[in-house]
């Protein structure tokens, strides 16, 4: 429903009066409203009823819209710098690229949104087509709260419930999240520097790859959650150019500096968890680093030494191992196969990148479980690896090294061999 500037100017006075509990007042009601690209700094829009309503690139600096009804509102690439929506219903609300700098969501609703709620919250005694249409579409795709890549440097949500949000590549650094239900909340590659956690339920979160800097955790649940190493444990150089990384990830280059970490000593480092996509990693040695579930796609490992380092339940896809040494090294449950490489604009320009093996000193490593599949493993060195139970369709094993065990897995699969 596009609302003309007239009858939002009016409906904002009455909303007006009832906050002030004058004769005339009426709580504004904007369900299913459009009002894209609408201009209200600084209003006092306290129990405002926007259910549903399309906010996005909306302009509410400093806006008051606490205990506001929100629910399944689209406010995607708003501003909402300084706003305050402190207890007001989000759920299903979405927030992708939202600047929410030192917003106030104390006590908001973000938990996901039920049929049941928008059976309910979408409501209208009459409805135009486009509003059925936008109701139907919203009843059907109604989900989690989505901050997908939003700005929340400084906000204040303490004792949110954020069950099942969706916070991937959030900035959220200096945020004050105490005493938070974060159940099964996406964390990943979200920038937690500097963020008061203290309290939080975080059970089965996701922060792999997220940024954890000084980040208080004091007193979390965090039970079966994923959680990557503390920057803070590393040297200060280190720290450094893994941040940049960081940014240079979550800003798909925009910002920050790929890492080049060629010819490092890293040994027995502890990057657990983290996202090292892309970085370059030629020659160093890792000799007994811990890189479990570590995203890792695409890296430069050429030449590396990694033998006797834990990369369980890795992200390897697309990652150049060529010439690498990787004696007892731990791969259980890692993912090796190819990863797809957007090459230009259309689909028919999506390509397979695989990983590639070539010709890496595997003996003794343990790749039980790992994903191989279309791996290029060419003239490895595999005497002593454990395979059994690994994917291996389509990799490629010619010119390998194979002791009898590894040789029958090989043949009975349905990977490429030749002596």
């Amino acid at each position: 429903m596009e609302v003309s500037e007239q009858d939002l100017i009016e409906t904002l006075k009455k909303h007006r009066l009832y906050l002030l509990k004058r004769a005339g007042g009426q709580r504004a009601s904007l369900k299913l409203a459009d009002l894209s690209g609408v201009q209200l700094p600084g209003m006092d829009l306290q129990w405002v009823s926007m259910p549903g309503a399309n906010l996005s690139r909306s302009v509410l600096t400093k806006t008051d819209l606490s205990n506001s009804d929100l629910f399944a509102a689209d406010l995607r690439h708003a501003d909402l710098t300084g706003a305050n929506l402190s207890s007001a219903d989000l759920r299903g609300a979405l927030f992708t690229g939202a600047k929410l700098h030192k917003a106030n969501l104390a006590y908001a609703d973000l938990r996901p949104g039920t049929m049941r709620d928008a059976d309910y919250k979408l409501a209208k005694a009459t409805k135009t087509e486009a509003e059925r249409e936008r109701a139907d579409y919203l009843m059907a795709n109604i989900s989690n709260a989505d901050f997908i890549g939003a700005s929340m440097v400084s906000a204040n949500l303490n004792g949110a419930d954020l069950h099942s949000a969706d916070l991937s590549d959030a900035d959220l650094s200096g945020a004050d999240l105490s005493h938070t239900r974060m159940n099964s909340v996406n964390l990943s590659n979200a920038n937690l520097t500097h963020a008061n956690l203290s309290g939080c339920s975080m059970k089965g979160a996701d922060l792999r790859g997220a940024l954890i800097v000084k980040t208080n955790f004091s007193g979390a649940d965090m039970r079966e959650a994923t959680i990557p190493a503390a920057l803070d444990d590393l040297p200060d150089d280190l720290q450094s150019v893994l941040a940049s990384h960081h940014r240079w990830i979550t800003s798909n280059g925009g910002d920050g500096e790929r890492a080049d970490l060629s010819g490092k000593d890293l040994r027995g480092v502890d990057l657990t968890g983290m996202n090292l996509s892309g970085v370059n990693l030629q020659g160093a040695h890792l000799n007994n680093a811990k890189l479990s579930k570590c995203v890792m796609l695409f890296a430069n490992l050429r030449e590396t030494d990694v033998s006797g380092a834990n990369f369980t339940a890795a992200r390897l896809n697309g990652a150049d191992f060529s010439q690498a040494v990787m004696r007892g090294t731990c791969l259980m449950k890692a993912q090796l196969g190819p990863a797809e490489l957007q090459r230009g604009t259309s689909e028919s320009e999506v390509r397979a990148w695989p990983t590639k093996l070539e010709g890496a000193d595997l003996r003794d490593a343990n790749l039980r479980f790992a994903d191989l599949s279309q791996a290029n493993l060419r003239k490895a060195q595999l005497t002593g690896a454990k395979i059994k139970d690994a994917k291996l369709c389509g990799a490629d094993f010619s010119e390998c090294a194979l002791d009898k065990e590894v040789l029958r897995i090989v043949e009975q699969s349905d990977a490429i061999y030749s002596k």
